[in-house]
């Protein structure tokens, strides 16, 4: 059970930090709005979407534990940080 949680959840998180990541670099309005109403600047999505493909490309590859787990990190560390500047 446990393996199958856990690629379901890896493909989870890689799927977000794709979208993430192309919402940044299309200028989706819902993103920008975002961004704005935390104040980050408008060049900021272009920056933080850069690193999320390849880290989606790392979760992805097989038999890389210790490569998955700084993606992993990544995504929740900037997750945090955008629930901490929301409130």
């Amino acid at each position: 059970m446990r393996p199958i949680a856990d690629c379901l959840f890896t493909i989870v998180v890689a799927f977000e930090m794709t979208t993430g990541a192309l919402w940044d670099f299309l200028k989706i309005e819902y993103a920008r709005v975002i961004s704005a109403h935390l104040g980050y600047p408008h060049y900021m999505g272009d920056i933080l979407g850069i690193p999320r493909i390849p880290c989606a490309l790392a979760l992805l590859a097989p038999r890389f534990p210790r490569l998955r787990s700084g993606p992993m990190l990544e995504r929740f560390s900037s997750m945090r940080e955008r629930q901490h500047h929301k409130f």
